[in-house]
């Protein structure tokens, strides 16, 4: 057997595995030639050449072939355990601002006396954000909002009365001392506006419990600085003629009947309103709500109607305690109402986004019915002790940004305009309108300059002149 031939039976026998098809053949050499080493050394490093492309196509297909091992066997383990590897997760997340604004008040307006009419800065918002994504259908929330109240805060307001012609105000110091150091530290509080553990194993159901924001209309939804397009926020939302959050549970969902359609409802059940309602109910009559919403959305069009009824019960109660004597060995103990009512809320919003221009308006009816009303506000016996009430309120706004991609890139532009309403009835008879025009910048998208003036006016007041008007500006920052 000659050297040739030796050669060329070692090469396929070291590198083909058993069972392929020799590159001998492939070649064009017989097996004869191969045989008898009639084979020309050209051809011989032909066959070289082919048989390590052979090779190199075998190792790209042995390590394809592990990867759909490996993929099946991860498969099979999702399968049986009902989760992918999953990796828990931990995200933190904020916005602040940092506000601008100065009002211009007539000498005789009631509410120079509660409003500052000197040009001011202030931090209205710190919030942070903590989520925690612990499973793939089970998560936890956190908003926390930090703020320097109650320092600087005024109370007595709520100590008004007609009959008497003066009201002492008294500002809150929350000053403390280092006794260290006999440094003073203004102390300020954090607000939990949200608390609450999430399990939805499916886009169609969900719940939450702990602590909620309401699910109702646009603003309290999205109520980030950033997110929000004007300074001012809406009268109903000042006054919380809603709850803005609740304590207890929420069952929630989505449905999808057509393409890029959106169903969305949430039934609450909570404490309701209370002076304590966040850690105790003082009442067993429980506040429950329904949120439904439906909405399209595609890349250049947006449209959605929801609406959000809830009803519950105020109750706060004044406690006594009486301990007896060392004769008599008994002691007393008294809780009487001291103020309870029933509240039925329902609002509508809506929203229209199109061709860069932003429609939205929300409109809320709260009727009050009181069973016991105490005498802190009203104790004139002209006017007497109002029982029921009703409240009406909507506002409007209109934003257009403006296309300006081709000459300033990214950066963002949206004149807007907004027009809110507020009116009692059976109450205080006190209408407030409100106009604000502004202009909103977004030099990037964390980043948000905001410049508005505000005109406000009480159409029913004749005692004194009732216009207000208002300037203001606003950096909003995301992070």
């Amino acid at each position: 057997m000659g050297f040739l031939t030796v050669l060329v039976m070692l090469a396929p026998a070291a590198t083909i595995p058993q069972g392929e098809t020799s590159a001998v053949v492939d070649a064009g050499v017989t097996a004869e030639e191969a045989e008898t080493g009639q084979v020309k050394p050209e051809d011989l490093k032909k066959m070289r050449r082919e048989i390590e492309a052979a090779n190199k196509e075998l190792g790209k297909l042995r390590q394809e072939v592990e990867e759909v091992r490996s993929e099946l066997k991860e498969k099979d383990n999702e399968d049986l355990t009902g989760e992918a590897q999953f990796e828990p997760s931990l995200d933190i997340s904020g916005f602040f601002d940092l506000t601008f604004y100065k009002n211009f008040i007539p000498e005789n307006h009631i509410v120079k006396h509660f409003f500052p009419d000197v040009s001011t800065f202030a931090m209205q918002n710190l919030n942070l954000y903590f989520y925690s994504r612990m499973t793939e259908s089970l998560s936890a929330f956190i908003e926390l909002k930090f703020t320097f109240l109650p320092n600087g805060s005024e109370t007595g307001i709520r100590d008004f009365d007609v009959t008497k012609h003066g009201l002492t105000l008294k500002r809150t110091d929350s000053t403390a001392t280092d006794p260290l150091t006999l440094e003073e530290y203004d102390l300020g509080g954090v607000i939990i506006e949200r608390a609450q553990l999430e399990w939805r194993p499916s886009n169609y159901f969900g719940i939450i419990a702990g602590r909620f924001l309401t699910p109702f209309g646009i603003w309290n939804t999205d109520h980030g600085p950033t997110v929000i397009i004007p300074i001012r926020y809406p009268n109903f939302q000042i006054y919380h003629d809603m709850p803005l959050a609740q304590t207890g549970l929420e069952a929630f969902g989505r449905m999808f009947p057509a393409a890029n359609t959106y169903f969305d409802w949430a039934v609450t059940v909570s404490n309701g309103r209370g002076p304590v309602e966040a850690t105790v109910d003082l009442d067993e009559n429980k506040a429950v709500g329904l949120r439904l919403k439906l909405s399209y959305e595609s890349p250049d069009k947006t449209f959605s109607l929801g609406g959000y009824g809830y009803t519950g019960d105020y109750t706060d109660t004044v406690k006594s305690v009486t301990l007896g004597g060392s004769q008599t060995g008994t002691s007393a103990y008294d809780e009487d109402i001291y103020e309870k009512y029933t509240e039925y809320v329902g609002s509508l919003d809506l929203l229209i986004e199109l061709f860069g221009v932003r429609f939205q308006a929300e409109y809320l009816r709260r009727l009050v019915k009181y069973s016991t009303r105490p005498l802190w506000y009203f104790s004139d016996e002209t006017i007497g002790n109002p029982g029921d009430w009703v409240s009406n309120s909507a506002y409007g706004l209109l934003a257009y940004e403006l296309p300006l991609q081709d000459l300033i890139g990214t950066f963002k532009i949206s004149p807007y305009v907004m027009a809110d309403y507020y009116g009692e009835v059976d109450f205080s008879n006190l209408d407030a309108v409100v106009a604000i025009f502004g202009l909103n910048l977004k030099p990037v998208p964390n980043v948000v300059i905001k410049v508005e003036g505000t005109w406000a006016k009480h159409p029913d007041v004749k005692l004194y002149e009732n216009t207000l008007w208002g300037v203001g500006a606003q950096l909003a920052t995301s992070f």
